[in-house]
């Protein structure tokens, strides 16, 4: 799993990112990884809480496959964090990273897909 976790909450991502759901508000992002070992993502999209708790994930892979998981499912070897997720600002110092914020419309079509759900 990438290394760009929290020990303790952080801020809430910028409005524009963010979609209320079961009275949480829920943010979005896309992390590009880049690294050359085809056994990891390159691709992360990440839902999280207010807390920057991971709700779901969907890891894209170098061959287009995709892993994906959520609190009570997952697929492949992907597996929500134990950890708070770090601001946009701390993932990308790591120059591996390439961190951007999404929206709940980008974040489902991915998941869709992912689950094969479309």
């Amino acid at each position: 799993m990438p290394p760009f976790f929290l020990s303790a909450p952080q801020s809430r991502m910028p409005r524009y990112a963010a979609v209320r759901l079961n009275g949480k508000m829920m943010a979005y992002i896309k992390v590009r990884w880049k690294h050359e070992d085809p056994n990891d993502p390159i691709l992360l999209y990440i839902e999280m809480d207010n807390e920057r708790w991971e709700v779901r994930r969907v890891e894209v892979f170098p061959d287009g496959s995709f892993g994906y998981a959520d609190r009570s499912t997952s697929r492949g070897t992907t597996s929500l964090s134990s950890e708070p997720i770090s601001t946009l600002s701390q993932i990308a110092a790591n120059p591996e990273f390439e961190p951007v914020t999404i929206t709940n419309d980008e974040f489902e079509a991915v998941w869709l897909k992912a689950t094969g759900q479309v």
